[in-house]
C-alpha cells in the first residue's frame, strides 16, 4: 500500500509556542485523516523578524524544540 502523505502550510512567527500549537494541530489532524507521512514547511518552528532575533531563537539539534517535535512524530 502507498502511504497517504500530507503537506501542511502555515505562516511561522517568532512565537515558538504559537507555532507549536498550530503545527501540532495540523499534524494531529493529518494523522486522524490517515496520513502516514506529514511534511511541515521550512522554518515551521520559528522565523525571526531580524537576523539578531533569528539567532536568539536558535537551539541546538538536541534542544527542547526538536525533542518536542520528535515526540509528536511518533
Amino acid at each position: 500500500d502507498t502511504p497517504l502523505v500530507a503537506a501542511c502550510q502555515l505562516t511561522s512567527t517568532p512565537d515558538k509556542e504559537g507555532n507549536w500549537v498550530a503545527c501540532s494541530q495540523l499534524v494531529r489532524e493529518a494523522a486522524q485523516r490517515g496520513a502516514g507521512i506529514v511534511f511541515l514547511p521550512e522554518a515551521f518552528d520559528y522565523i525571526g523578524r531580524s537576523t539578531e532575533e533569528t539567532l536568539s531563537l536558535a537551539e541546538p539539534l538536541e534542544g527542547e524544540t526538536v525533542q518536542r517535535y520528535a515526540r509528536l512524530a511518533r
